[in-house]
């Protein structure tokens, strides 16, 4: 499921914001929307109760235009913020007026994705190849790309989940890997894959260098040729945490899918294949024999120290069914979903 940055949304409420003795704000107050689970900043007399908005998710990157200038000292990055000390604001709401300054957008209507209307884009991957690597796209005719949506963005997908064996895994900081073994013309060939590319094999490409590493190619082969391996590449100079601790690179896998069954592993085969070929994988924060998560509890459960330093914030968490495929018709695709740390992303969103 595509992430939809800007959207037009409908104020659900309008929250008092208080400060750490109790007293209330006089001029800023949380808005929340229909449809979503995001809430924002806004100031108290911007907006009431069932007022039309341009809302604008974090990670997403604003034009430098006029209109928009406000955002110069940020580097036009929709970040997560913090008011008082005591609230978290998560994107940016704004009157429908600002759509002017993009022409005509046509009939406003709630749920309208203006994204492209307002020249909005996700946040650049950590890592991007240079001409010399790429060897081509992405192919996904093989398997879908590893791209969370946020909780907060997908909600109703919590319905789906409802009283099912669910897991949920750290959100390691670093970026999505993808690892197979292709037979032509009676070679095995092994093929690396980042978020959009495939990579060229090079000895100093980062990619490469930590799959031949961790030994992966060979476990694939092992097991018979016909596995997909996805995984986060997490370490030194790869990641915003894990370039803080001198810990070399690592895939941490997190999904497995059988070619030739055209399925994925459930957890626990996945976690057992793991151990056999002694291939890491991410730490479990928690498993629900039932889950009953609500967007509340799953925000507090992503809070916690990350397994690469108790010092540090983690990313958040992943939350998925230990049945690995699982449908959703609220994404289109597999249940899955990332819930992000606001501690974490404060510093390093």
């Amino acid at each position: 499921m595509e992430r939809k940055l800007a959207t037009i949304r409908r104020v659900a409420s309008i929250e008092p914001i208080f400060d750490q003795d109790g007293i209330e704000a006089e001029n800023i107050a949380l808005a929340a929307f229909e449809d979503i689970a995001w809430k924002c900043v806004v100031k108290k007399t911007e907006f009431s109760v069932g007022d039309l908005c341009v809302y604008i998710e974090v990670s997403s990157i604003v034009p430098d235009v006029p209109c928009f200038e406000f955002m110069r000292a940020r580097g036009f990055k929709v970040k997560v913020a913090r008011f008082l000390k005591t609230t978290f604001s998560n994107g940016l709401a704004l009157p429908l007026s600002i759509l002017e300054a993009f022409g005509d957008a046509g009939l406003i209507e709630e749920g309208m994705d203006v994204t492209a209307h307002m020249n909005v884009v996700p946040k650049p991957d950590p890592i991007i190849p240079n001409r010399n690597e790429i060897a081509g796209a992405f192919d996904t005719d093989i398997i879908a790309k590893t791209d969370e949506m946020r909780l907060q963005s997908v909600y109703r997908i919590l319905d789906e989940l409802q009283g099912k064996e669910a897991v949920a895994t750290e959100k390691i900081d670093g970026t999505s890997i993808t690892l197979l073994v292709s037979e032509e013309e009676g070679t095995l060939r092994p093929r690396v894959f980042g978020r959009n590319w495939e990579l060229r094999q090079r000895e100093d490409n980062v990619y490469w260098r930590t799959a031949l590493g961790d030994g992966i190619f060979e476990a694939i082969t092992d097991s018979g040729g016909m596995l997909v391996v996805q995984g986060e590449l997490a370490g030194r100079g790869v990641s915003n945490g894990g370039s803080k601790v001198n810990r070399e690179p690592h895939i941490y896998v997190f999904n497995l899918f059988d070619r030739a069954a055209k399925r994925y592993f459930n957890y626990d085969d996945l976690l057992a294949w793991c151990a056999q070929y002694r291939i890491y994988y991410p730490p479990t924060i928690r498993r629900w024999a039932s889950f009953d998560g609500t967007v509340a509890s799953l925000e507090s459960l992503a809070q916690g120290p990350a397994f690469h330093d108790p010092k540090q914030q983690r990313e958040g968490i992943v939350v998925r069914p230990t049945n690995r495929n699982t449908w959703s018709n609220v994404l289109g695709e597999r249940i899955s979903f990332k819930v992000i740390n606001d501690l974490f992303a404060l510093k390093n969103d």
